[in-house]
């Protein structure tokens, strides 16, 4: 992916979807590896570095390798939807969503279930592939994403909107909302 970030055409491509925010809109959220630019806005990011808006959009994926976080001060809910239901696009998240005390988007997958559901813009099962299949076969994670027979038993229950109960390769690290304390987890690493 961050190839992409060298090319001409996927330039223009990303600055095609990205422009029709304002720079004073977007305001960067987290950089793990640019800590320094935290809290600034795109505008301030661009202005300290003698580019534009558009150049500046593309410095950031480099300077973090894609790993930022920015949020848009002013967001059209109705365009938020329409991405997130995108046929390009799935939801990937690090948050687990059950915990109360979580400082990350809480409960970004449960939160996009209720949206899909409510706007009854994609059947459930449509989705639920979003967070599941979708990102396990882009990311080319064999035996992921899918409930069935070899594969791993990754698994998270649900009710009323909030995560009850996960299973990670088939233990379980989350029962009734509360940790287990088992790290059943292992480095994915895609198939090549």
């Amino acid at each position: 992916m961050q190839k992409c970030l060298r090319d001409s055409h996927m330039h223009e491509r990303i600055l095609k979807e990205l422009i029709r925010f304002r720079n004073t809109d977007i305001v960067i959220a987290q950089a793990r590896r640019a800590p320094y630019v935290v809290g600034k806005t795109m505008k301030e990011f661009a202005r300290g570095r003698g580019l534009t808006f558009e150049s500046a959009l593309l410095a950031l994926m480099e300077l973090t390798k894609l790993q930022a976080v920015v949020w848009c001060r002013d967001i059209n809910l109705d365009v938020a939807a329409q991405s997130l239901f995108d046929d390009r696009a799935f939801i990937a998240s690090y948050d687990p969503g059950f915990s109360e005390h979580n400082t990350s988007v809480s409960g970004a997958f449960t939160s996009f279930l209720r949206m899909g559901v409510i706007s009854k813009l994609f059947p459930i099962e449509r989705i639920i592939q979003k967070f599941t299949s979708l990102p396990a076969k882009t990311f080319q994670l064999k035996r992921r994403g899918e409930i069935k027979e070899g594969n791993f038993a990754d698994l998270i229950l649900i009710k009323e909107n909030r995560v009850t109960d996960v299973f990670v390769n088939g233990e379980i690290v989350v029962k009734k909302g509360e940790v287990s304390g088992i790290l059943a987890g292992n480095v994915l690493k895609r198939s090549l």
